[in-house]
């Protein structure tokens, strides 16, 4: 039977009927801190999975003490918390979450957007401090239809938030350093 600790406490029910249907023990750590890379050297003797997260670093060192396959998946989008060695290893297999809440991360940078150009922070605190009237505000608030939204980067993320941009009409200029990648 193959063994997994997951270093996130909060996994899904899901994930872990996965494990579970698939013959895999379990473990939740109760680690109050990401270990370190010594200690991380020590876990992948043990298991043969780790859950981990973006807090979790994953330095090439573990590869001098590696010598058998390996799974490590992080519960993220991202990989950059993970060393490019490891990511390219042939005994460790990186999973990730390729589309985990690219929606809700879209939907919150429209949220934001929208609370700075309606001035809704500095309106919330007029209204608690009994001075709630458009005249005490700053600056006017603004529409952000027609305005110009700038992106850096073209990924998952970035696509969601020109689907949400285009709805506000928002004419839309994206930088990308892998343009090739990007072109549509």
């Amino acid at each position: 039977m193959k063994k997994a600790l997951s270093l996130i406490s909060d996994l899904s029910v899901e994930a872990k009927d996965i494990l579970k249907d698939n013959n895999i023990e379990l473990t939740i750590s109760d680690l109050d801190n990401p270990p370190n890379t010594q200690e991380l050297i020590a876990l992948l003797k043990e298991y043969d999975i780790l859950i981990i997260g973006v807090r979790t670093k994953v330095s090439k060192e573990i590869l001098e003490h590696i010598k058998e396959p390996k799974i490590i998946a992080t519960l993220s989008i991202g990989l950059d918390h993970i060393d490019n060695e490891v990511r390219e290893s042939k005994l460790i297999h990186v999973l990730n979450i390729k589309n985990a809440n690219t929606i809700s991360v879209a939907e919150h940078i429209f949220a934001l957007i929208l609370a700075l150009n309606k001035r809704i922070y500095e309106s919330n605190n007029l209204v608690l401090q009994q001075k709630g009237h458009k005249k005490n505000l700053y600056e006017r608030p603004e529409d952000i239809s027609n305005k110009k939204l700038g992106l850096i980067g073209a990924g998952n993320i970035t696509k969601e938030v020109i689907k949400i941009a285009k709805v506000f009409n928002m004419p839309i200029s994206c930088y990308t350093k892998n343009f090739d990648k990007h072109r549509q």
